[in-house]
Order: structure tokens, then sequence, then C-alpha cells
């Protein structure tokens, strides 16, 4: 039987309802978001997420930058935020779903 759960979920300055709760099959997260964010939603809501994915025990990394804004996305930016996806694929490869070509 096929599932169409994903092995891993990356929420970027995440909009989560106030009363979220992680479902026991959930998969591993990755977010980021920065303290600074006014379009989204409050930083007490990736938090709030964070907790309830580590109180079940599934792997969950969360990333707070004290600025950036709202979407900084990919985009190269020379603050620390920008680094994020660096962050990224360094938590890919911990989780075992990349691995680094070998020199």
């Amino acid at each position: 039987m096929q599932t169409s759960r994903p092995n891993f979920a990356a929420p970027i300055y995440p909009g989560t309802p106030d009363d979220v709760t992680a479902p026991a099959d959930a998969p591993p997260l990755f977010f980021v978001h920065a303290d600074d964010e006014k379009v989204v939603t409050p930083l007490d809501h990736s938090t709030r997420l964070y907790a309830a994915w580590k109180k079940l025990g599934i792997p969950a990394e969360l990333h707070i930058y004290s600025v950036g804004g709202h979407g900084f996305g990919t985009r190269k930016i020379s603050l620390p935020a920008g680094t994020w996806t660096d962050r990224f694929r360094d938590w890919l490869e911990v989780q075992g779903f990349l691995t680094r070509p070998q020199s």
C-alpha cells in the first residue's frame, strides 16, 4: 500500500492555527522564522509547532533569525537568515535524506 505521507516537511515562516497538534505519524520538520516577521504569523506559532513535534518525539529543528522579515526565501541576502538553506541542507544530511557527493 502506498502512502502519501511526505518524508519530511519544511515550513518557512509558517502560518499555523492557534491549536496546532502533531499527528503521531507526522513527518520530521525543519522550519525557519524571522523574529521580525510581520506578515504571516507571530513567532509563537513556530515555537508551539516545534514543541508539539518534540512532545511526540518526532524530529524537528527550528531556526529563528533575529532579522529577515517575511519573504527572504532562497535568495542570497547579507543577513544570517540568508544562510538558512545551508542549515536545511545540513539537516537533510543528518536526517539521512541527502548525502553529499564524495570529493
